[in-house]
């Protein structure tokens, strides 16, 4: 909730005085609404407690929002606030950016006291029932048409610290490095690694925490913290090491692709790990992603079989143009343990199930729009990054995904970190639109900003959905 008169309440913090200000929102509704008065008291942060609503500035505004954690590292002090109506917590707080405390709220013909009698009650059964009111208020704006907030509530210390680390790295906010050195202490560090490990990121956290040790800004002391660091750095090791033997021989398949007149697009991992994350120890792969013209099928079949590749999956070339066969890829293994498999792709989605969509994707443009460029050694095409950013959006939401591990979201952030104004948005809205995919998207999109604190065009992602 934004309160009138910023520089008014300023004052607080210099005259040391109590305040009234007029307010206006509902993210604290029903203590506060829009026309109310909430009287603010300067308040020290020892005397804060769990439950309070803050005055807080925040980007040039005043927010009141509830307090509801607390951290506490030696003489530092970081606060976290949330809307009692709404679903993410906010941004931390540092103990300068705190205004004051609200003590009462003035409602038409009478003051309520916040901090004594019945009314205190109220104040105490609103953020215990917050979690209620923030389901409740989210229906309420998606139905008017709102944003709503891709959030599930208060985080745990490990998410948070994890969430602190990504945003350190994909935002301009400084604060998130002090967010994480004073997590780092409280967390349950082998919580930290096993989330980091299941959502595939352990590699990005170890870079991004490698960064912050060199620059003094974060230090492994104890043996558990030493243990979990080290960790940490053996997947990236590990993940450099397979990624090599994997880019030599994808650049032998491709090689001999090419020479058998079959062209050839690399998709997902092998462009994210060399092109777009510029580090093959960041982005582990399990398998190669080739994308071909569906009328190279056969050449390419051939050519992976001289090289002692089989197909292992059922895609039967006579029944391609089958209207009924929704599949749109072939799973190619070697005998070679040391060997990766190849999953050579005809479309952009990878139907192992039917998708509707598949058919509104005009496949002619991904091959015009395509890029070539070199990766390991070799040239060779890849998508546009606005075709690419379309790819991971639909490969992240799909059924069998469902954006359930943060490394489809890092890849995104990575991608519009890497790509900067090359990215075109208007190609990336049109495209998305006419491809069904457009709430693919904005859904990946918001997830992404919320997760890592990207900067992602905030006009461009409501002409996704304006139709």
């Amino acid at each position: 909730m934004k309160i009138d008169y910023p520089d008014v309440a300023e004052s607080i913090l210099k005259n040391k005085t109590n305040l009234k200000i007029p307010v206006i929102g509902d993210s604290m509704s029903p203590v506060l609404r829009t026309g109310d008065t909430i009287y603010v008291e300067p308040v020290k942060t020892e005397e804060l407690s769990i439950g309070d609503i803050l005055v807080y500035k925040t980007q040039g505004n005043m927010v009141a929002h509830r307090l509801v954690r607390i951290f506490r590292n030696n003489e530092k002090c970081m606060f976290m606030t949330k809307g009692d109506t709404f679903l993410s917590v906010d941004s931390p707080l540092k103990e300068s950016d705190i205004i004051g405390r609200v003590y009462a709220v003035g409602k038409p013909g009478m003051v309520l006291n916040l901090k004594k009698g019945i009314f205190s009650i109220f104040n105490r059964l609103s953020f215990l029932l917050s979690p209620l009111s923030s389901f409740l208020y989210n229906l309420r704006r998606q139905y008017k048409g709102f944003d709503a907030a891709c959030d599930t509530g208060i985080r745990s210390n490990e998410e948070m610290f994890i969430t602190a680390l990504l945003k350190d790295e994909f935002s301009d906010e400084k604060l998130n490095s002090d967010m994480a050195v004073m997590l780092k202490d409280i967390v349950d560090l082998a919580g930290v690694y096993n989330m980091a490990y299941e959502n595939g990121i352990t590699q990005t956290l170890y870079t991004i925490l490698k960064k912050l040790q060199d620059n003094n800004i974060i230090e492994f002391r104890t043996d558990a913290e030493k243990d979990f660091f080290n960790k940490l750095r053996r997947d990236y090791l590990y993940t450099a090491a397979k990624n090599t033997l994997l880019y030599s021989e994808f650049s032998r398949v491709v090689a001999s692709l090419r020479n058998g007149k079959t062209d050839v697009i690399a998709m997902k991992g092998a462009v994210l790990a060399e092109l777009v994350y510029q580090d093959i120890g960041m982005r582990s792969m399990s398998d190669v992603d080739l994308l071909i013209r569906k009328e190279d099928i056969s050449k390419a079949d051939a050519v992976l079989n001289s090289l002692g590749y089989n197909a292992v999956d059922p895609s039967p070339f006579d029944s391609i143009e089958d209207p009924n066969n929704y599949l749109t890829t072939r799973d190619y293994r070697s005998r070679n343990p040391m060997h990766p498999s190849f999953h050579i792709h005809w479309h952009m989605v990878n139907s192992s199930i039917p998708a509707p969509y598949s058919s509104r994707i005009d496949m002619n443009e991904i091959w015009e729009d395509a890029v070539l460029t070199e990766i390991a050694g070799i040239q060779i095409r890849t998508m546009s990054p606005h075709h690419f950013l379309i790819h991971l959006s639909e490969h992240a939401m799909r059924v069998t995904h469902s954006a359930s591990r943060l490394i489809y979201l890092i890849d995104v952030a990575v991608l519009i970190k890497r790509y900067g104004n090359e990215l075109d948005w208007y190609k990336t809205v049109q495209a998305s639109k006419a491809y069904g995919l457009d709430i693919f998207v904005l859904n990946i999109l918001k997830l992404t900003q919320l997760n890592t604190g990207i900067e992602i065009p905030g006009s461009k992602i409501k002409k996704c959905v304006n139709r």
